[in-house]
């Protein structure tokens, strides 16, 4: 080892000098032998010589262990002038993971401050003492739905678990025919198994994936949306913005029919700025929701909506051919739909026709 290498070592040691009484005393022989040889220096029988030798190489190495504590010092001095502190101690950290035997019991409580120990395999020795940091309820439940919300883009993207919008809100891929509005989303037969699975990795506020957000207003109505070629009137109350970004496109008009969802063919807005007027070419197809069928409009956003839209009201008219009734009485009597005398031959107070 060169010279320098030895006193870059005693630098990163922070010591000047690390020689002891015995390197000094060797030191002593060694010189003693070139300039006086007739003299031995002897440890074990000293003389008068070799005894102040050996004091000498004491006293030197107490100096040196002085000298060697005064890089820390300075280091100390210099720590002090800057304002710096020594970190106060906290406590070690880890991750626990618990779980439950199968089949036993639902669930135990955890509490705050339970006692674990945490010792290294293999090995013997004090084990560590950790302490819980918070309540903590162990079942053996796992999660089923994982999704992850992109609020620049206003995605919602799925990660983990079955995910489905309402057959209406899908598009031309839903199934043609009358089927029931279910709330999404909606387990399938033996999703259970598949829920269980590990998630897969995925990347993290990544706003490439691909989202299954839509936003959409659903309005469901029993027989005001059945006319074809006729006119109707959606109406918005105090709400002339949300009618100019329909005429700006940012919102369109749909209706659901056996071919799915299609947009409205004939869209006006009306001099009043607040209503709309839709015509359709096709038939609605029917929606069954409680055993009750109805036809569909949807108002859908062709873009993300980042803010909050409010309404006061929506009104809904339409207009068309005439349609017969389906039955007339005046409480007792079911009178003829296509001729009936409403109120009899003789006049009376408190007479009662119903049309329905």
């Amino acid at each position: 080892m060169n010279r320098n290498s030895m006193n870059q070592k005693k630098w990163n040691e922070g010591k000047i000098d690390d020689r002891t009484a015995a390197d000094i005393e060797g030191r002593i022989e060694s010189l003693a032998a070139s300039y006086v040889p007739e003299w031995h220096f002897n440890r074990e029988d000293p003389d008068i010589g070799a005894v102040i030798g050996r004091i000498f190489a004491r006293q030197t190495e107490g100096n040196i262990s002085r000298c060697n504590q005064v890089l820390e010092r300075y280091r100390t001095e210099f720590v002090n002038m800057l304002g710096i502190s020594l970190l106060p101690a906290k406590p070690a950290e880890g991750t626990v993971i618990m779980g439950l035997l199968q089949d036993t019991i639902p669930g135990v409580e955890v509490y705050r401050g339970t006692k674990l120990l945490a010792g290294t395999d293999g090995e013997e020795g004090e084990q560590t003492v950790f302490e819980t940091s918070h309540d903590l309820y162990v079942t053996n439940s796992t999660i089923e739905y994982v999704f992850m919300t992109e609020s620049a883009g206003g995605k919602i993207i799925p990660l983990k678990g079955h995910f489905d919008a309402p057959a209406a809100a899908r598009g031309p891929e839903a199934e043609n025919g009358e089927e029931e509005e279910e709330a999404i989303p909606q387990a399938e037969p033996g999703e259970a198994e598949e829920s269980a699975a590990p998630l897969t990795p995925f990347r993290l506020y990544d706003s490439g994936m691909d989202g299954i957000q839509l936003n959409a207003l659903l309005i469901y109505h029993e027989n005001a949306l059945d006319v074809t070629d006729d006119s109707i009137y959606v109406r918005f109350p105090e709400a002339g913005e949300i009618v100019q970004r329909i005429r700006d496109g940012e919102f369109k008009f749909y209706y659901d029919t056996r071919q799915g969802l299609l947009p409205v063919e004939h869209v006006q807005v009306c001099p009043d700025g607040l209503t709309v007027e839709l015509k359709k070419e096709q038939e609605n197809r029917k929606t069954m929701i409680r055993e009750i069928p109805y036809s569909l409009l949807v108002l859908k956003a062709e873009k993300p909506v980042r803010e909050a839209v409010t309404l006061k009201g929506i009104l809904l008219s339409s207009s068309g051919k005439e349609v017969p009734a389906d039955f007339v009485n005046n409480g007792d009597t079911d009178f003829d739909v296509e001729s009936f005398d409403p109120f009899g031959d003789t006049l009376s107070l408190f007479q009662e026709c119903y049309i329905g």
